[in-house]
């Protein structure tokens, strides 16, 4: 919170919070929708897409591998359970 508040005092943010007097609900059909008053967040600028996609690219085949690796161990486990013996 205090990313969007770091005084401690409230100030509407785009895509969080909104306070709107009556006058803004009825402009609105009286729809208390969030979208309606809140907005949309300011989306940051990504850069250059292709090298995020190579970053996400790389994150991913690590994780993939580390993952194989867990699954693994847990298959190891769970045989050698099955089998009544410890690893």
């Amino acid at each position: 919170m205090l990313e969007h508040f770091p005084d401690k005092q409230y100030t509407n943010v785009d895509g969080l919070a909104a306070v709107r007097n009556i006058a803004e609900i009825e402009a609105q059909g009286w729809s208390l929708n969030p979208g309606r008053h809140v907005g949309r967040a300011t989306a940051e600028p990504m850069g250059d897409i292709a090298v995020k996609l190579e970053q996400i690219a790389e994150s991913y085949a690590l994780l993939s591998a580390e993952a194989a690796v867990l699954d693994e161990r847990v298959r190891e486990i769970m045989s050698a359970f099955a089998e009544g013996t410890s690893t």
